[in-house]
């Protein structure tokens, strides 16, 4: 059904622009089927999301957009910055103040005033996010903050906020 009616709506030539969200495998899939008719593609498949951050920045707004940008949604969407690159003039700053701010972020239920981050959407995504904080450790990471299940009074898979230091482009 819904992979019929893609294949019709991607190969057909009046189609001159494709955006896509999802898995790599489906990715392929799209381009190899659009490609005879050359349209323009967008794909974004399960990247790591970079924000890079200069060394003239606004140091507090470049943290307030990197906290946002990795923690709103609660990190659950395919757009969240899970990626930092940070000038080394002003590393050590933004670090420090990122991990402060990190650390101040109220997690709680989605729907309570004042929460900043809600629960993960399952205990098996919070099982693979927690086994994602022992690869960073593992491969050689730093956890500044956070990367801990929480048990709050209401139901719900909890996980604070984490900053992880000292990584590279090859890690998972």
């Amino acid at each position: 059904a819904g992979s019929t009616i893609g294949d019709a709506l991607v190969s057909h030539p009046a189609i001159k622009a494709i955006t896509f969200t999802g898995s790599v495998e489906t990715g392929r899939r799209i381009a190899a089927a659009a490609i005879g008719n050359m349209p323009r593609m967008q794909m974004e498949m399960g990247s790591k999301n970079a924000l890079v951050i200069m060394d003239d920045a606004d140091i507090d707004l470049a943290v307030a957009c990197a906290a946002n940008g990795a923690f709103g949604g609660t990190g659950q969407k395919c757009t969240a910055s899970s990626r930092l690159i940070v000038h080394d003039a002003i590393h050590d700053e933004f670090v420090e103040k990122l991990v402060t701010a990190t650390k101040q972020m109220v997690v709680g239920h989605a729907l309570a005033e004042g929460t900043q981050i809600g629960p993960v959407v399952s205990e098996g995504q919070l099982a693979m996010n927690l086994d994602y904080m022992d690869v960073a450790r593992a491969e050689g990471g730093e956890v500044l903050c956070g990367g801990e299940r929480l048990s709050l009074d209401h139901d719900g898979y909890y996980m604070s906020p984490s900053v992880i230091a000292g990584t590279g482009n090859g890690w998972r």
